[in-house]
């Protein structure tokens, strides 16, 4: 997973963007440890302790200009967390789970505890 990372990372941006066309591997484990330590420490009641702290990797270590670290975090927050869902929904399509009728099963009974 990590060298898949580190080849899209290497691939995803032009060489004019050097703080990240020649990033090493070892830089971008330190990323995506980073990332995890965030997602660890989420903000309170907000989140985005994840974004937050790829954002400052990125612009403090690697130098990376602000508004590209933004998007790199931002996307690195797409890919690891939202990835799921699509597989998700197929499951729950597969299995005849019905969100629509979870929701109005939940709205029929809402002093119901489980």
């Amino acid at each position: 997973m990590v060298g898949l990372a580190y080849f899209q990372v290497i691939r995803a941006y032009p060489a004019d963007a050097p703080a990240l066309h020649n990033i090493a591997f070892a830089h971008v484990v330190l990323l995506m440890v980073s990332s995890m330590a965030g997602s660890v420490l989420q903000l309170p009641g907000i989140g985005g302790g994840s974004q937050l702290a790829t954002i400052a990797v990125l612009a403090n270590m690697f130098f990376v200009p602000p508004v590209l670290a933004t998007s790199c975090g931002i996307m690195l927050w797409l890919i690891t967390f939202m990835a799921v869902i699509p597989a998700g929904l197929v499951l729950a399509r597969r299995e005849h789970v019905s969100l629509r009728q979870l929701e109005a099963e939940s709205h029929r009974n809402p002093s119901a505890k489980h």
